[in-house]
C-alpha cells in the first residue's frame, strides 16, 4: 500500500485516538476514507496530519478512489 495511506490503526496512533474515535471523526466528516474493498478503509497522511493541527476540513462519507485519483 502506499506509503500517502494509512490504517485506521496508524491514524488512531498518530491522532493519540482510539479506532473507534477515528471512525466518528469519518461519520461526522472530519476525515475523509477510501474504501479499498468491503472492509479495507485507509485515510490520507495529508489528512490525518491536517486533523492533528486542529484544522478543520468537512467531507463526505468514505468514497471509493477513481480514475486518476492520488
Amino acid at each position: 500500500m502506499a506509503s500517502y495511506l494509512m490504517t485506521l490503526e496508524e491514524a488512531a496512533a498518530a491522532l493519540r485516538v482510539s479506532t473507534d474515535t477515528v471512525r466518528r471523526r469519518i461519520r461526522a466528516g472530519r476525515l475523509r476514507a477510501y474504501r479499498f474493498g468491503p472492509r479495507m478503509l485507509r485515510l490520507r497522511r495529508a489528512d490525518v496530519e491536517r486533523e492533528a493541527k486542529g484544522d478543520v476540513v468537512r467531507v463526505g462519507p468514505a468514497t471509493t478512489p477513481g480514475r486518476g485519483w492520488k
